[in-house]
């Protein structure tokens, strides 16, 4: 219940980490790492890095 009191963005931690969806584990995955940005959304760090990853992924069309 906590991963939906959070409103959606552009990117986030699981986009950057895990990838695609491709098994229920991914997914599971995915949820863990939304629960962890949630905790720790606060930190500068974090936000950097997930912005950092996001703008390598972009560029190296690892979203592919």
């Amino acid at each position: 219940m906590n991963r939906l009191k959070v409103r959606p963005g552009i990117t986030g931690l699981a986009q950057v980490t895990v990838g695609y969806d491709e098994t229920l584990e991914d997914v599971k995955d995915k949820v863990r790492k939304d629960l962890e940005y949630i905790q720790y959304a606060s930190k500068l760090s974090m936000n950097l890095f997930i912005i950092a990853k996001t703008i390598k992924t972009v560029f190296a069309l690892e979203g592919q």
